[in-house]
């Protein structure tokens, strides 16, 4: 047993841990993106495949061991106990099926091979290793690494929102209904003036709409649709025939605007 387990993990150990050193890498990676839930799910999923690759080579190489011990000590792969040597041809199928072994060579002793082992040893791997067949898996093998390039050059990047959440989420319903009723135009954007601005100062005005005007400009800003409560008090105050340049007025009868709107 010790020198069978030392053989399998010589052969599997490194291929394991470099596969799961890759997908650790891969799913940690994905815990730097900005939406919380898939941050969730590659932590969960690299902390799974780290636990899966310390069970591999700890628990189940336990079992294994233990495997091996049983079958040296000839006894049945279900329940365990002792295989009798002798032939059990009058036993009941309930007795064959717990506690009796595999199928054996009365010649030699060794244990027969079942058709699956012999499908894959006495036709699949010699047919694979013709040499027709070899250039064709060379031959898909490149086609789908042509595909694959050609994709990556082609691939649209973008996700939903509404399929990083539960289907029943209220965040779900919301996006829906506002990719629904207000996708025709993105976000809007507010400027806000931080410190006190003399707005009844007409020269400071066309400073403030001169840099106004200039966040128009951009090709992905529609100039329609354009909001701004001066705009509305300028308005306002020629209908009602105000004199906005004076502090005292501008003052006085800005809280009328907000009160008719």
């Amino acid at each position: 047993v010790p020198k069978r387990m030392a053989h399998t993990y010589k052969e599997a150990v490194m291929s394991i841990t470099i596969t799961a050193l890759t997908d650790v890498l891969k799913f940690f990676i994905g815990v730097m993106s900005d939406f919380p839930s898939v941050q969730s799910f590659c932590l969960y999923t690299a902390t799974s495949i780290a636990f899966c690759y310390v069970y591999t080579i700890t628990f189940l190489g336990a079992f294994m061991a233990l495997n091996g011990r049983r079958e040296e000590g000839n006894r049945h792969w279900l329940t365990c106990m002792k295989v009798p040597s002798v032939k059990t041809s009058s036993q009941s199928v309930m007795y064959k099926l717990c506690c009796v072994g595999g199928q054996y060579d009365q010649s030699t002793g060794a244990e027969k091979k079942q058709r699956a082992s012999n499908f894959f040893m006495e036709y699949y791997g010699p047919f694979l290793t013709k040499p027709w067949v070899k250039v064709m898996v060379m031959f898909i093998y490149f086609l789908y690494l042509a595909s694959s390039i050609f994709g990556c050059f082609h691939i649209q990047q973008g996700i939903e929102l509404y399929d990083l959440a539960a289907d029943n989420s209220h965040v779900t319903k919301f996006i829906r209904k506002d990719r629904q009723y207000f996708s025709d135009y993105g976000l809007s954007v507010m400027v806000i003036v931080k410190n006190e601005f003399p707005y009844w100062d007409e020269t400071k005005r066309c400073q403030l709409q001169a840099c106004l005007e200039a966040f128009k400009e951009p090709q992905f800003v529609d100039r329609d649709i354009f909001t701004s409560w001066l705009d509305s008090y300028l308005s306002y105050g020629k209908d009602k025939h105000l004199n906005l340049n004076n502090k005292e007025v501008f003052l006085s009868n800005l809280p009328q605007l907000f009160d008719l709107s």
